[in-house]
């Protein structure tokens, strides 16, 4: 028995941004908001930006409120990019 797995690297969606953010699948949004912390690196202004972006299309998306909480503020999702500390 063997097991295949798709793989992908993040940093190749990195030129379909739009597309990311048309997608109502949670791992775009996911990625969308991975690019973007990569891009703002430890300016917390820009990490800041791509976390209240990140909120708006969410909602866009028609997510509520505690389920955007959770992503963001919960363990779900580890955030080691959006405290610039």
């Amino acid at each position: 028995m063997a097991f295949h797995f798709a793989h992908a690297k993040l940093q190749d969606y990195a030129d379909r941004t739009d597309e990311l953010m048309a997608s109502h699948h949670p791992f775009a949004l996911v990625t969308l908001a991975h690019l973007r912390t990569q891009q703002a690196g430890h300016d917390v202004g820009r990490l800041y930006g791509a976390k209240w972006q990140l909120t708006k299309l969410l909602y866009q998306h028609r997510w509520s409120k505690a389920r955007i909480i959770v992503l963001l503020a919960g363990k779900k999702v580890r955030w080691r990019y959006w405290n610039a500390n």
